[in-house]
């Protein structure tokens, strides 16, 4: 099956179309993400609520407080804030010679406290 040449206009409508497209699916993305944040913030908001309110009862009771579980986050770093002077020394520290063998380690059972 040959493949017929298609015309320069042709293949830029295509590309139109595609990108188009692209732009589309990404606003869709962007808003789906922004929708999640949303909930993802009343969310955690209500936890904070609901935890006070353990934790009132827990003080009240004598029972141990509840600790929220916060949730580790990255950003992606792109630039870095310039040092100053590198030192006139190296930054690796000097090597210490060899480690004395580690001994064996012993398990103990602990009984259970009642």
């Amino acid at each position: 099956m040959s493949s017929l040449p298609v015309p320069a206009d042709e293949s830029a409508k295509i590309v139109q179309q595609w990108l188009a497209q692209g732009e589309a699916i990404y606003a869709g993305l962007v808003k789906e993400c922004q929708a999640l944040e949303s909930q993802l913030e009343e969310i955690e908001t209500r936890l904070a609520s609901k935890q006070a309110e353990v934790n009132q009862v827990a003080h009240i009771i004598g029972k141990p407080l509840v600790e929220g579980n916060r949730r580790l986050s990255a950003q992606l770093v792109t630039s870095y804030a310039q040092e100053g002077p590198p030192s006139q020394r190296s930054q690796i520290p000097p090597r210490l010679g060899p480690r004395p063998p580690r001994e064996p380690l012993t398990r103990e059972v602990v009984p259970p406290r009642t």
